[in-house]
């Protein structure tokens, strides 16, 4: 099902908005634009590579990528590593 939602927000939709909700961060890192909501309300907002080199927002999303494994394979890649 990952898959199938990455392929379809790389593909066709690239002219519209397509907001997807998820819960592992792995599913998020292709996205144009993350938006954490805590408690119903937007908390960080911004493009994941930015979100977490802490270039914007207070270090939410880069927390919940370090407590989700594939968020943190994705991590360690975007940012050179061999994880």
């Amino acid at each position: 099902v990952d898959a199938a939602l990455a392929a379809c927000s790389r593909g066709t939709h690239r002219a519209a908005t397509v907001v997807q909700i998820a819960h592992q961060t792995a599913a998020v890192m292709s996205c144009d634009e993350v938006l954490v909501m805590v408690a119903g309300r937007l908390a960080e907002r911004g493009p994941p590579k930015a979100l977490l080199e802490g270039r914007c927002g207070e270090g939410l999303f880069a927390s919940l990528v370090q407590h989700d494994a594939r968020g943190q394979a994705w991590a360690g890649h975007a940012r050179g590593g061999t994880t």
